[in-house]
């Protein structure tokens, strides 16, 4: 008994509860009906193929079904509404089609460049507008997007889905797609295509509710300019090369702009730079300045042409075309100013470096190396920029990754065509380093004698004697011998061969050297010595060292020092050579003919 009254409070709680709750639900039960017959019916959302939530319009007097007059109809039964996609625009046209997104996204396409916006209005999801509104709203929603989509997106259709559900595959379902991004303040506004139900209830694609709320706000920033309105009709309807007259004038206007701002800005900067340099009576090389001038000109007109293009709102194909085609013109200008650099600044160094340094060795090893460097450096900055702007077109960047996802096959194919041209390459890389040559080398090679005067990437240039030119690739000088009279020291030594008589007094003609190589100035006083170097049957052999400051001078010495010592054996003819024949005659005895 004790337990029965402990239970009565909490029942007459929840008696109480009930009673309240029934209370409210009578009379919204007794307003259903009423609601019912008089044919209005709320629409606040689509039906729940969408996924898109649509807040719930004012007034929304969707099409009913209403009761029959039969018997079974005055029965306790209520029709059901159901909304109907962009009812208020009536039925879409046949050539309407919107199962897939490409279908949806080329229709609509298709539709705006026929001029026929009524019909490219049925590809827009107008849940948001009154119903009186749709109609009159519609085609110019669907002009304005596709005003934005014609400057801003360049659509590749066959990129863009074609599976009915949306889905990288026939499993998958998906009720929203991104087509597409507009670029705007603080990010990004996605052009989205959305799965809805239609008025027979299939599934079908279209413009999403969110990109139909963002048409008027993105044809502000990238519609075409109020101006046009007061531009003649010819200069907006008849394209050239697919721009009208208009943005032709307008293209032009901005590059000559652009062009004239950087020509200003080069002057003046240049001219602040060489006043500065004037004032302070040092600062950088005036011959790198006026170098640099050029670049810094070309740099800032296209950089304010990059940023002040989209001003005249060219259609998005046209635009990214100079859009490139900009960033390829600043990387090139970026590589020549690079390459102006590398080049002054190596000219620079090797001037003072030489400058400070009296031996010749050293400068031309300084030579070499600063030449070296020079080049393979510039060859470095034009592969680089060459291939920074090649990847600014996606087809090249495409053939880029596939020749890296077949690299071993590509790499066997690239190594077999130019393993010379590599093999040059890196040998100009070595010899930089090791020197067996310098620039300005005596070199005796391919049995010709001459001078190292050029050492390039791929090849060496040998000045021969007679002003010729021997071409030889630099890979030769480290797979074949060949003599550098100048390796480690530029002084040589030569040999002059005389034959005289065997009654030649050796001594006066050594006298006779040292005489000749006193006045000589082609002779560095280090080597000059005479003597005998063999015995011949009818002359004896003198053996003349000599020694130059270089090849040339050598050359030049030796032959001055063979003339004078022609000149002076020919002043007694006791030093000349003769031959001597000896003969028998008739009484037995011998008699030699020729000097005794």
């Amino acid at each position: 008994m004790a337990s029965v009254c402990e239970r009565i409070p909490r029942s007459w709680w929840a008696a109480l509860l009930v009673a309240s709750l029934m209370a409210v639900a009578m009379p919204l039960a007794a307003q259903a009906p009423s609601a019912s017959a008089s044919g209005v019916h709320p629409a606040d959302s689509l039906p729940a193929a969408s996924s898109e939530p649509t807040p719930a319009r004012t007034t929304a007097a969707q099409p009913t079904v209403l009761p029959s007059a039969s018997a079974d109809s005055t029965a306790k039964t209520r029709t059901s509404t159901i909304p109907v996609l962009n009812a208020w625009l009536g039925a879409a046209p046949d050539n309407v089609r919107r199962e897939t997104p490409r279908e949806t996204l080329s229709g609509f396409i298709d539709a705006a460049r026929e001029q026929d916006f009524a019909r490219a209005a049925h590809y827009l999801n107008l849940s948001r507008l009154q119903p009186g509104e749709q109609r009159k709203l519609g085609p110019q929603l669907a002009h304005q997007l596709f005003e934005v989509l014609e400057n801003q997106v360049w659509f590749d259709l066959d990129a863009v889905n074609d599976d009915p559900n949306g889905g990288l595959d026939k499993a998958a379902a998906v009720r929203e797609l991104q087509v597409a991004a507009v670029p705007i303040k603080g990010g990004t506004q996605g052009i989205r295509l959305t799965r809805v139900a239609d008025a027979t209830g299939r599934q079908v694609w279209v413009f999403s509710v969110s990109t139909v709320d963002a048409i008027r706000d993105l044809h502000k920033r990238y519609g075409p300019p109020e101006f046009l309105e007061s531009v003649p009709s010819w200069m907006k309807e008849r394209p050239v090369v697919g721009l009208d007259p208009w943005q032709w004038f307008g293209l032009g206007l901005l590059l000559g702009a652009c062009w004239a701002i950087g020509l200003i800005v080069q002057k003046l900067a240049g001219g602040m730079v060489r006043a500065l340099i004037k004032r302070r009576g040092a600062g950088p090389d005036p011959k790198l300045t006026r170098a640099l001038e050029s670049p810094t000109g070309w740099l800032t007109g296209l950089v304010l042409l990059l940023a002040t293009l989209p001003g005249v709102r060219l259609q998005a194909p046209a635009e990214q075309l100079l859009t490139r085609l900009i960033y390829i013109a600043i990387i090139f200008s970026v590589m020549r100013a690079a390459v102006r650099l590398i080049n002054h600044g190596a000219a620079l160094f090797e001037k003072h470096a030489i400058a400070s340094i009296d031996e010749d060795l050293k400068r031309r090893a300084i030579a070499t190396q600063v030449t070296m460097l020079r080049r393979i450096g510039v060859v470095l900055v034009v592969i680089v920029g060459v291939a920074v702007a090649l990847m600014q077109f996606p087809v090249v960047r495409t053939v880029g990754w596939s020749l890296l996802g077949s690299a071993g096959i590509v790499g066997a194919i690239i190594g077999f065509a130019a393993q010379k041209t590599f093999a040059n390459l890196f040998a100009g890389i070595v010899i930089s380093i090791t020197q067996p040559i310098r620039i300005g080398d005596t070199v005796v090679v391919e049995k010709e004698w001459g001078q190292i005067e050029e050492i390039g990437t791929t090849h060496v240039v040998v000045k021969l004697w007679d002003l010729r030119r021997l071409v030889l690739p630099i890979v030769f000088f480290l797979d074949q011998p060949f003599q550098n009279w100048t390796r480690t020291d530029a002084e040589v030594v030569g040999i002059v061969q005389l034959h005289v008589d065997y009654r030649v007094d050796v001594e006066l003609v050594r006298q006779e050297l040292d005489k000749i190589l006193k006045d000589e100035p082609l002779w560095n006083g280090k080597t000059g010595a005479l003597i005998v170097e063999e015995l011949h049957t009818e002359t004896v052999g003198l053996r003349i060292s000599l020694s130059a400051a270089d090849a040339g001078k050598l050359w030049d010495l030796r032959c001055k020092v063979r003339e004078k010592m022609l000149a002076f054996l020919q002043q007694g003819s006791h030093r000349l050579p003769v031959r001597r024949v000896e003969s028998l005659t008739v009484d037995g005895t011998r008699k030699v003919d020729g000097p005794q």
